[in-house]
C-alpha cells in the first residue's frame, strides 16, 4: 500500500480494527484449551483461535482451531526432527483433547508467518486464513500482540492485492473480493469444503471483512504474480499435499482425523484399516485416491 498517501491512514486504521478484534475475548474453554497448548512448553508468543469454530456455532463434531506463533520450534517442542520439519515445511500441527473439547493447533516461528502473511511463501494459506477476523486465546505481552496486529494487517493487503486481478472492472465490491479471493485461494488446496463455503464465511463476518476491505483498497496495489493461477497453483496444491502428509504422519491418530473431516465437510466417509493406520507413508495412498475419486477432496 505505500506509494500512495491515502494509504497510510488506512492502514493504521485497518491495524486498531484488526487489534480491538484481537482484544475481543474468547470463551473460557478456548482459553483454557489454548492454556493447554503451550502448558511445559516454551517460546510461545501468541495463540491465534480461529476457523468455523469462531465464526460458527459450535457443536459436539467441532474441533477448535488454534495457531501458535513460536520463537523457535525447539524452545516448543524439543524434537529436533520435527523442528528440522517445520523448518522446511512448515507449519508443525499436533492436535489435542481436553474433556469434551478438541483441539488442532498448527505451530509455525514468528518469522515464517510474517513472511508469509505478507505473501512472500509458496502458497496463499496464511494470509487467506487470517485476512479473516480471529482472536487472540493468548499472547505473551504488548508487544507481541502489536507484531500479531501488524502481520495480519499484512494479510488483509495481500489478500486484496492477488485478489484484485481476478476481478472485472467495476466489481471491486467486498462480497465479490472475498468470495471470489476465499474460492480461488481453495483451489490452491485439497480441500473437503461444498462451494458454499466462501459465501458462508462472507456472510458470517460481514460487517469486518467489508470494513477491512473499504481500509485496503486504498492505494493497493493489484499483485503483478497473481498467486491462484497456472504453474502458481500447481505449486501451491504440491506443497498444501505435502503439509497434510506431514500432519498425518506427525501427530497421533492423524490418519482417523484427516477421515473424519473429509466426511464431516464432504459426506464422503472412508475407513482406514489398523495397517493404514500404524503405517500411512505406504498404505494410506489409497485413501487419498478414494477420497479424490469420491469427491472429498478438490
Amino acid at each position: 500500500m505505500s506509494g500512495d498517501p491515502r494509504s497510510i491512514p488506512a492502514r493504521r486504521a485497518l491495524e486498531r480494527l484488526i487489534i480491538e478484534e484481537l482484544d475481543s475475548p474468547v470463551a473460557p474453554a478456548i482459553r483454557g484449551l489454548a492454556d493447554r497448548v503451550r502448558a511445559g512448553r516454551g517460546g510461545v508468543a501468541a495463540i491465534l483461535f480461529y476457523g468455523s469454530g469462531l465464526w460458527k456455532q459450535p457443536d459436539t463434531d467441532t474441533v477448535f482451531d488454534f495457531y501458535v506463533l513460536v520463537d523457535s520450534y525447539t524452545a516448543f517442542d524439543g524434537r529436533r526432527l520435527l523442528a528440522l520439519a517445520g523448518w522446511l515445511l512448515p507449519p508443525n500441527v499436533y492436535y489435542l483433547e481436553d474433556g469434551d473439547l478438541r483441539c488442532k493447533f498448527a505451530v509455525m516461528r514468528t518469522g515464517q508467518f510474517a513472511k508469509a502473511a505478507a505473501g512472500r511463501s509458496l502458497n496463499s494459506q496464511i494470509w487467506a486464513r487470517f485476512a479473516q477476523p480471529c482472536r487472540l486465546a493468548y499472547v505473551r505481552d504488548r508487544g507481541a500482540r502489536d507484531g500479531v496486529a501488524a502481520m495480519l494487517t499484512d494479510a488483509v493487503i495481500t489478500f486484496h492485492a492477488q485478489t484484485l486481478p481476478l476481478l472485472d472492472a467495476g466489481h471491486e465490491e467486498p462480497r465479490s473480493i472475498w468470495t471470489l479471493g476465499l474460492r480461488q485461494t481453495y483451489h490452491n488446496e485439497w480441500r473437503s469444503e461444498s462451494g458454499a463455503r466462501p459465501e458462508d464465511i462472507y456472510q458470517a463476518s460481514r460487517t469486518a471483512l467489508d470494513r477491512r476491505t473499504r481500509f485496503a483498497l486504498p492505494g493497493c496495489r493489484p499483485a503483478r504474480s497473481i498467486a491462484t493461477r497456472g504453474p502458481r497453483r500447481i505449486l501451491s496444491k504440491t506443497v498444501y499435499f505435502l503439509q497434510l502428509m506431514k500432519a498425518v504422519f506427525t501427530f497421533e491418530g492423524g490418519v482417523d482425523y484427516a477421515l473424519w473431516k473429509i466426511a464431516r465437510q464432504s459426506g464422503v466417509k472412508l475407513q482406514a484399516s489398523e495397517f493404514q493406520r500404524r503405517h500411512p507413508l505406504i498404505a494410506a495412498w489409497p485413501l487419498v485416491w478414494k477420497a479424490w475419486r469420491a469427491g472429498g477432496l478438490r
